[in-house]
């Protein structure tokens, strides 16, 4: 039950070339064989029939999800040792981009990591995080849909282009389905919320054994989980832990800034008791509904060829819950206003409880078409593989925010004395000139058109050398639209820019895989683009595969890539803030005007990767994997900081003619710089008796050696093992034992410990988080699998962080223990 079909021994017995000794039947009868069984692998163009090639990758088939419990990719990918800091669950809320999740290998950032469905490209989310890093949202893709995913630890810009910096995450759908099957999936916390119902429908038939149409609908029904319903969230006052007290200054009554200088408290306890708990308002994990449509239809126009068309509807729906909205000295209260009691004008950071709880609801629509063909052919008397398709993909996003408030609204409420700032009682109607829903709208755009071929081009000692060549055209566009009051700051404690741009891309590929001798495989890539927008990029690389024997495989690999500046960066509109900062010419600290835009400047981001790694085979049964990766990120795109562009006299710091400061312009640039590496290792005995069963055995790991990242100066800085650069190490255990029709299934998760952004005297690291999740899985019944499992067993909630959420999304999930039913009937 648990045997693994992929182990080396079977990709020696099938690698090219080995046929070359063999007598003429045999090699017609191996070659045969081999057209069946060769297949693309994620990180190259040419088809093979070696299960371990050059390149590191890692495939998660539907069984190795289905045993985790998943009920979303973002679920299976964020467990992954390799994805680091810059990644978010549906538990970043308080974020651009609310509700969603996004894959960080190496840690690089979610726009640094490459995500392909069916090896194409998708568009991203219509919303991008922090304004400018574009990503694909990974709860719009339908888990139930999945065949596999591979996750190819490489840079790989030379087969894909830009974004491949961190490596590339591959979501292999499923096709030519057979029958109809029906999935359930229901569970929820120990706490008694989060609920997950997950049902899936899906079916498919072949028609006159040439035409298969597939179709799956799967609905995703989660319940959201409160902040105060966790006790290591329930507040933003960590003092008892040895952290911060990060509850807000504007609280209920709130206080009070007069002419002087001075802040006089409401509160009857002091300052302190006026600070607000906005922890106790917060969805940590907001309530989603998930709809997903897909199908597919494939049709063998004769033997040579196969004609391919995919359809996807998806629509996701979530709604995000944040405290009222805060009062930080929004609107001035007038001497003569009746309620004020102090005989000067004076301001107020307050909370505006009357208003409400801030309410956002997002809806996202996506359809996403492909066509195309694919076959073998005989040009030129050279046996060809071919591809070509086209596809399109729209993306739409709608962010509803409720009990918002006008700041001419509020100052008119303030005003007329229906609304007391001073108190606390008033009622909610004292507001209602004030509230305006606000409405943010995004879209995401992209059209496709490749075409592809491979074809042997010589022989060579170790069998003939194959050549992909092929090319692309890309239409991507993005918009991000806020209301015109959000973005013109008209919104009490609310703000936006806009953002619309698109540019079209051409790239041309070649990719050479020569078996040099027997034992060594080399490939060989190159990779031409043309943006519209920021100019070419020529991305190579050259990989080893060294087999000295059966048991033993050596791989080593060196590229180029390129992450293309991102829509927004570019095209970003302008957004003012204003910044505490030092004049040294005018010796002058005070707040000064901060614009912040895109800049149609920018150059493309560059990068260099090393792998060198091994994969070793003692037992039939037992495989020992080693990789080592090095990678180097220049030219990262970011802002200088209004303060260091003052402090070098840059002409962004735009002067008056007294030479006082007007504003600074800090918009993006190619500046910063990364380095990372680190070693990737696993050990998997995988052993199947006759009279006792199957065993799994897998230790898997991620050592990170370093997080290296510039800091304003241009010096490099080690970042290993801290809030921003992550833990050094990250680990999975899984246990598995088989027998007749019961599958149990252990899997333990670690994540080492790391120092915090906020150290005190009572915490300065993180600390080490261990949790254990449990299946077990019956099959006993006909076309049936019936599994219960828990995730989080012992109930290990994230470990203490010090800032206001009380835990590091990045690095933990705070559900706790989730038990969970798995229900799979076919027929």
């Amino acid at each position: 039950m648990y045997k693994n079909t992929t182990a080396l021994s079977v990709a020696i017995s099938l690698a090219l070339g080995t046929a070359a000794v063999a007598p003429l039947a045999a090699q017609a009868e191996e070659q045969q064989v081999e057209q069946l069984q060769k297949m693309k692998v994620t990180g190259s163009r040419i088809s093979t029939t070696d299960m371990e090639g050059p390149n590191p990758v890692d495939v998660y088939t539907a069984d190795d999800i289905a045993k985790m419990g998943a009920v979303s990719v973002d679920d299976v990918l964020r467990g992954l040792t390799q994805n680091g800091a810059g990644s978010y669950g549906s538990s970043f809320t308080n974020s651009f981009a609310a509700g969603t999740s996004g894959v960080s290998l190496r840690g690089l950032g979610a726009s640094r990591t490459l995500v392909l469905l069916n090896g194409r490209r998708v568009a991203n989310y219509a919303f991008a995080q922090n304004l400018n890093d574009t990503f694909v949202d990974l709860n719009s893709i339908p888990l139930s849909a999945v065949e596999r995913i591979d996750v190819l630890k490489d840079g790989a810009s030379a087969i894909y282009g830009s974004d491949a910096i961190g490596g590339v995450v591959n979501v292999i759908l499923k096709r030519d389905y057979e029958g109809f099957d029906v999935r359930l999936n229901g569970g929820q916390t120990s706490y008694s919320d989060g609920e997950d119902l997950d049902v899936t429908l899906t079916g498919g038939k072949t028609f006159n054994d040439a035409t298969n149409i597939m179709a799956s609908l799967n609905v995703v029904q989660k319940g959201n989980i409160m902040m105060k319903d966790r006790p290591n969230t329930k507040t933003a006052d960590h003092s008892s832990q040895g952290g911060y007290d990060w509850r807000s200054s504007a609280g209920t009554p709130g206080r009070v800034y007069k002419e002087d200088g001075t802040w006089e408290s409401l509160c009857t306890g002091g300052s302190a008791e006026c600070n607000y708990n906005y922890n106790e308002e917060i969805a940590m994990i907001p309530e989603s509904d998930r709809y997903n449509f897909l199908t597919s239809l494939n049709h063998q126009l004769n033997e040579d060829t196969n004609l391919f068309a995919e359809l996807s509807l998806n629509r996701v729906e979530s709604t995000t819950i944040s405290a009222p909205t805060p009062d930080f000295q929004n609107v001035t209260i007038s001497k003569d206003n009746p309620n004020n009691t102090y005989g000067e004008d004076v301001t107020m950071r307050h909370r505006i409880l009357e208003a409400g709880n801030r309410i956002n609801e997002i809806t996202t629509d996506s359809i996403r078409v492909v066509a195309g063909a694919e076959g073998y052919a005989n040009w030129f008397d050279t046996d060809v593989d071919w591809t070509a398709d086209a596809g399109y993909h729209y993306t739409e996003t709608e962010n509803v925010g409720k009990n918002y408030l006008t700041i001419a609204g509020y100052q008119a409420a303030i005003d007329s004395g229906a609304y007391n700032p001073f108190v606390t009682n008033n009622p909610s109607s004292s507001l209602d000139g004030a509230r305006v829903e606000t409405k943010r709208k995004g879209e995401s755009k992209l059209g496709f058109i490749n075409a592809g071929a491979s074809f042997p081009v010589f022989e060579l000692s170790g069998g003939d050398a194959y050549v992909a060549v092929g090319g692309e055209f890309r239409y991507e566009a993005g918009s991000d639209t806020p209301d015109a009051s959000v973005e013109a700051n008209q919104i009490v404690g609310s703000g936006g820019t806009s953002s619309d741009g698109d540019r079209t891309v051409f790239a041309g590929y070649v990719e050479l895989v020569a078996p040099v001798i027997e034992e060594v495989e080399v490939q060989l890539a190159g990779r031409a683009e043309h943006y519209s927008d920021f100019g070419s990029a020529f991305s190579p690389k050259v990989a080893v595969r060294y087999q000295p024997m059966d048991e033993v495989l050596f791989r080593a690999s060196y590229s180029h890539g390129f992450k293309a500046p991102t829509l927004p960066e570019v095209n970003a509109g302008a957004s003012t803030s204003y910044q505490t900062l030092y004049d040294p010419q005018t010796d002058t600290r005070g707040q000064y005007r901060v614009v912040s835009q895109g800049n149609k400047d920018l150059d493309a981001e560059t990068a260099q990767s090393f792998n060198i790694g091994t994969v070793i085979e003692p037992l039939e049964d037992l495989s020992v994997k080693v990789d080592y990766f090095y990678i180097v990120n220049d030219d990262k795109i970011d802002t200088l900081g209004a303060q260091k562009l003052i402090d070098e006299n840059s002409p962004n710091v735009v002067r008056k003619a007294n030479g006082d400061i007007d504003y600074i312009l800090d918009e993006y640039v190619n500046v910063a710089k990364q380095q990372v590496s680190g070693i990737d290792s696993e050990v998997k005995y995988d052993l199947s008796t006759d009279s006792y069963g199957d065993f799994l055995v897998k230790l898997a790991g991620t050592y990170n050696i370093e997080y290296k990242q510039s800091d304003s100066d241009g010096n490099l800085e080690d970042y290993i093992g801290t809030y921003f650069g992550g833990p050094r190490f990250k680990g999975k255990a899984t246990l598995g034992y088989g027998y007749e029709d019961f599958a149990f299934t252990n899997i333990v998760n670690y994540t080492h410990s790391y120092d915090t952004r906020y150290e005190t005297a009572e915490h300065s690291e993180v600390d080490a988080l261990t949790t254990w999740d449990t299946q077990l899985a019956y099959t006993g019944i006909e076309n049936a699998t019936i599994a219960v499992g828990i995730r989080n067993v012992t109930d290990e909630l994230a470990p203490f962080y010090n800032e206001a959420e009380g835990y590091h999304f990045a690095f933990h999930d705070n559900t706790g223990r989730f038990y969970y039913l798995q229900l799979e009937y076919g027929f």
